[in-house]
């Protein structure tokens, strides 16, 4: 531009447009991964913790509240899916 030399500025806007599109399509996929893997894992640990409850003793359920347990589990569960789909990515990406 200082050199008044305006010739290849249709192909360095090309350039751009292609960073540009590679990037998103980086974006677009490391997401992808991460919800896909955070989904996984909290489904693994759903499918554990309702196992272990299956196979307690009834005298286990006299002390402890079936409903106050799964309801704990469930949002101990999605606090653990959002840090790994958000943060682990964002770290990631802020490393690279």
């Amino acid at each position: 531009m200082a050199k008044q030399d305006f010739e290849k500025i249709n192909e360095l806007c090309l350039y751009l447009l292609l960073l540009v599109v590679v990037s998103a399509a980086g974006g677009s996929i490391r997401s992808v991964i991460f919800n896909s893997m955070s989904e996984r894992i909290a489904r693994n640990l759903r499918k554990d913790f309702y196992e272990s409850m299956v196979n307690k003793d009834v005298a286990f359920f006299d002390e402890q509240k079936a409903g106050d347990l799964l309801s704990r589990l469930n949002s101990d569960v999605q606090v653990i899916q959002d840090a790994l789909s958000e943060n682990v990515s964002m770290l990631l990406r802020g490393s690279v």
